[in-house]
């Protein structure tokens, strides 16, 4: 497999051919390992980007965990130019990598609380509706089995806003 960019990029497009399944996500996974021997990392965290999408759809969730969070540290850095796009890809997936960590034993509920911290955190920042964050929030606490919780979640879901919160509205108290 070729290393420079419009090659990796051709082959990136190949694997989009691929219907999402191990072979899919190991190709992505191969096609990674040379965009990372570049040092590029505009294309690395769009082939990590890719990896979180292959193993997502692709039934191993676990595998995107890593490029998911290379991504949220190269996006802190800002050592690559990112786009509002670039931050709505990272939000939109925070709910597959939220959603899929309780069927992982080795990541404790503790570090799925820190995530959906910065899952909020996040979205607060960026001016985005809290509902995708109140939606996570409802099925974390239905696994654990906390209806309590869960019920206050679907609540906030209920009344959040849907997409890019105008600033007005989010220093605005709720109708009475």
């Amino acid at each position: 497999m070729a290393s420079n960019e419009q090659e990796l990029r051709w082959q990136l497009g190949q694997a989009y051919q691929l219907p999402y399944s191990t072979a899919r996500t190991s190709l992505v996974e191969e096609i990674l390992g040379h965009a990372e021997a570049t040092g590029d990392d505009r294309l690395v965290f769009d082939i990590r980007v890719a990896m979180i999408d292959s193993a997502n759809f692709g039934g191993e969730q676990g595998k995107g965990f890593e490029s998911f969070a290379w991504c949220l540290a190269a996006y802190d850095r800002a050592e690559v130019r990112f786009t509002d796009v670039d931050l709505q890809t990272l939000l939109w997936r925070f709910k597959w990598i939220i959603g899929a960590m309780p069927n992982y034993p080795s990541i404790s509920l503790e570090q799925t609380e820190r995530a959906l911290a910065d899952m909020e955190r996040r979205y607060r920042n960026a001016g985005r509706s809290l509902k995708a964050v109140y939606s996570e929030q409802r099925r974390f606490f239905r696994h654990l089995g906390d209806r309590a919780g869960a019920e206050r979640a679907f609540q906030q879901w209920l009344l959040a806003p849907r997409g890019i919160v105008p600033a007005t509205a989010k220093s605005a108290k709720p109708p009475q």
